[in-house]
């Protein structure tokens, strides 16, 4: 059956008429009907559970992939250890409280570990439920008691499966991105051969090799002048210039650069304490870097 379409009056059908019945709402825009009792499609039910599987792939992969790019990559920050889910509440439950402080205590919760949002979810769920086996958490028994409950958890009116779906797809994106499995067209900073011959540079355009999955043979090229760049020269001859000397970037590059968390840029946003700054030739939000720099050093400092 063709799903319906969400538009400004509400679900309509293909035939452009109403929709009377009942919708998923795992997601804001999934058209496909459910029965009155149940909250979420079979479709997105599954597109989760296959996201569970592929993370805790993805997860076992990461140690392989610190140990090709070094201790102070990405991949061997989500390798290394993470707090533990229930240790780390407790921690922010008192630093409000004012028992005890650490600036690190109050920031938001970590979405990109796969331990830790995984460990968050079964901790949270298991004590609701009665669920509680005694046993040390990891990702690998976190994703089997998740996908356990998926099909209650994705019917309970009183949780957040759209939440939880959303958490986990984050979560995978991001691990996928750091090992390269990402087929995502990427654009990179403007071409340095155009530039030095004082024309428009066009930026340069990411080309993955399935063949290499360390990602080591990715290259990037440039549509006007085809120069090619391997990954380690674009990394070391552009792409570090750029990041570096940008005066504005995307929430994941600020945070690839600078460590600062996108969902603490967010709330920084939403404060009014930086300002947004337009947007790349993708279309992604750009933010001010001076400003999220600024309240990384000093976090009181109120942007003018």
């Amino acid at each position: 059956m063709t799903p319906c379409t969400l538009t400004p009056d509400g679900w309509t059908t293909h035939t452009g008429q109403p929709c009377p019945d009942t919708h998923c709402t795992a997601r804001t825009r999934c058209g496909h009907h459910v029965a009155p009792t149940e909250l979420t499609c079979p479709r997105c039910i599954n597109d989760t559970r296959n996201d569970l599987h592929t993370l805790v792939t993805l997860a076992a992969l990461m140690p392989d992939e610190a140990e090709h790019r070094g201790v102070n990559s990405e991949a061997a920050y989500l390798a290394g250890p993470a707090a533990h889910p229930e240790a780390w509440s407790w921690h922010k439950i008192a630093a409000r409280q004012g028992r005890i402080w650490h600036a690190s205590l109050t920031e938001d919760d970590d979405d990109w570990h796969a331990y830790t949002v995984l460990g968050r979810w079964q901790l949270m769920l298991s004590e609701e439920w009665g669920h509680d086996d005694g046993q040390t958490i990891t990702v690998s028994r976190a994703a089997a008691y998740l996908e356990r409950i998926l099909h209650r958890l994705a019917h309970d009116p009183s949780q957040d499966f759209a939440q939880f779906a959303h958490e986990i797809r984050v979560c995978r994106a991001h691990h996928e991105a750091v090992l390269h499995n990402s087929r995502q067209p990427e654009r990179g900073a403007p071409c340095p051969a155009c530039s030095d011959h004082g024309e428009a540079a066009p930026p340069l355009v990411k080309h993955y090799v399935d063949d290499d999955p360390t990602g080591a043979s990715d290259w990037w090229g440039c549509p006007a002048c085809c120069a090619r760049w391997s990954e380690a020269d674009y990394r070391h001859r552009v792409g570090t210039r750029y990041l570096a000397h940008a005066d504005a970037l995307t929430a994941d590059q600020i945070a690839h650069e600078y460590r600062i968390k996108p969902g603490t840029l967010r709330k920084w946003v939403a404060e009014n304490r930086v300002k947004r700054r337009g947007y790349d030739g993708n279309g992604r939000q750009l933010y001010d870097v001076a400003q999220a720099v600024a309240l990384r050093e000093t976090p009181g400092r109120l942007v003018p």
